[in-house]
């Protein structure tokens, strides 16, 4: 049995007594074959991920160990809660609920949001069919700062919402 030091001696080992080159197993495993070289040189650590991509394209099986007991699984640390976007226009404006227009300035400074952050909620909210969203027709023809504080998709720009009436 060969002791392998390395997991790039493993890996060259088993390229070659697959009689595959490295050129299909790149391309077998998804992986360019550059990327693969560096595997295989030492150059570059592998990833458990991409070991699992090389052990399949070779048809070998990937066994993990530890050699130490694994840590008691934590539960992730808070992360902090997107801000409930329907709840505060509601509290703006009782009126949204009946299909009233609360515009963007109005909702923004309440979410804590960056505006990126606030635009992708505000675009997820309308494909969920949520809400809808009012297109400015002219959004030129406003000052870039003004401009800058409406939602934007692609080449649209919206100044406002209204719940959806279900």
């Amino acid at each position: 049995m060969t002791t392998h030091n390395t997991l790039s001696d493993t890996l060259r080992d088993a390229i070659q007594s697959s009689g595959m080159t490295c050129y299909a197993l790149a391309n077998k495993a998804g992986l360019s074959q550059s990327v693969l070289s560096r595997f295989t040189s030492g150059e570059r650590d592998i990833s458990l991920g991409t070991a699992g991509k090389l052990a399949d394209a070779l048809g070998l099986e990937l066994v993990t160990r530890s050699a130490r007991p694994a840590a008691p699984k934590r539960k992730p640390a808070a992360a902090k809660a997107k801000p409930d976007i329907l709840r505060i226009i509601s509290e703006i404006d009782s009126g949204f609920n009946r299909g009233a227009l609360v515009t963007f300035s109005q909702i923004r400074p309440h979410c804590g949001l960056s505006k990126k952050a606030f635009d992708a909620e505000l675009l997820r909210l309308a494909r969920a069919d949520l809400v809808c969203l009012h297109r400015h027709d002219f959004p030129h023809s406003l000052k870039p700062d003004e401009r800058d504080q409406l939602v934007r998709s692609e080449n649209e720009y919206f100044i406002g919402c209204a719940r959806r009436r279900r």
